[in-house]
């Protein structure tokens, strides 16, 4: 079940590619992007009872096929997969792995002077692939509207859903800012940062980022752990971060990045089942490869 429902995802999103593979006088580029990041150990409790240490690995793969199709108007089509791995002591209710495999699906429009409209759609599997059926689909959203004020300052509001998230809407409003020669301000989520052009395709940046998701759990995972009411629940898995960084721009179309930090806040949440857990401080690690082609 697991190898059909991933060959099915492959098999669209080719079916996608090539049907648009003829199309032109537009201008098409792909973006690929991989990431790996560690948080270290921290202890885990729910309430006052401490339930042990656990620690968090993730990497994630996102490729995508972007077609300008005019001056106001490109689309994209992908294919997006996201792991995490959970260190944890045995009985803690907290799942080894959960992963997400998405199509990737979106649209830019500008569809007046300064302003434009960015949505993506990523309809896909969030599971912990124990027990993969029609319960794991699920399909997550982002809405951006952009209005430009001049070449250096950009406010943008955005909002992230996801129903099965404990806050199925994360958003705001936010700003892109060239306040001086080099310096940059984008504070938007997920990840505001200050950033610095040091010269020669080097930048370094400092600031936070939310990272994590929603995923189901098996039917028997709760028994396994000895709590059945979290029997075929969906976790949020929600970290804060605050670090800096340094990223290197080579032959303007790869990009590696390198950062370090502190996380200040861990929890995973049983949203219906009424249980969260909370994570101790922690320092994580992160790398970045990306490259536009």
């Amino acid at each position: 079940m697991r190898h059909t429902l991933f060959f099915s995802f492959l098999w669209v999103l080719a079916s996608a590619l090539l049907s648009v593979e003829s199309l032109s006088g537009a201008e098409i580029s792909q973006l690929v992007t991989s990431t790996a990041s560690y948080s270290g150990p921290a202890r885990v409790s729910a309430g006052t009872a401490r339930l042990g240490d656990a620690d968090a690995f993730s990497t994630s793969l996102r490729y995508s096929w972007q077609n300008r199709a005019s001056d106001e108007y490109g689309w994209s089509v992908g294919l997006w997969w996201e792991r995490f791995g959970f260190g944890v002591t045995a009985g803690t209710p907290i799942p080894n792995t959960v992963q997400t495999l998405a199509l990737e699906l979106g649209n830019n429009w500008e569809f007046a002077d300064r302003w434009s409209l960015r949505t993506s759609l990523r309809p896909g599997l969030q599971s912990d692939f124990d027990d993969i059926s029609a319960s794991d689909l699920n399909a997550t959203a982002l809405f951006a509207l952009a209005y430009v004020q001049s070449t250096n300052l950009t406010w943008i509001a955005a909002v992230t859903v996801d129903p099965r998230r404990d806050i199925p809407a994360i958003g705001g409003l936010g700003v892109r800012w060239r306040f001086a020669e080099n310096w940059t301000l984008s504070a938007v989520l997920p990840k505001p940062t200050v950033e610095y052009q040091l010269g020669s395709g080097w930048t370094t940046y400092a600031g936070g980022e939310l990272v994590g998701g929603a995923w189901r759990v098996g039917e028997s995972f709760g028994t396994r752990t000895g709590r059945p009411a979290l029997n075929d629940q969906t976790i949020t898995f929600r970290e804060i971060r605050v670090g800096a960084g340094l990223s290197k721009l080579w032959t303007q179309k790869i990009t590696v990045g390198i950062e370090a930090g502190w996380v200040i806040d861990r929890r995973f949440v049983y949203g219906k089942a009424n249980l969260q857990l909370n994570g101790d401080g922690a320092p994580y690690v992160g790398i970045t490869l990306s490259g536009r082609f």
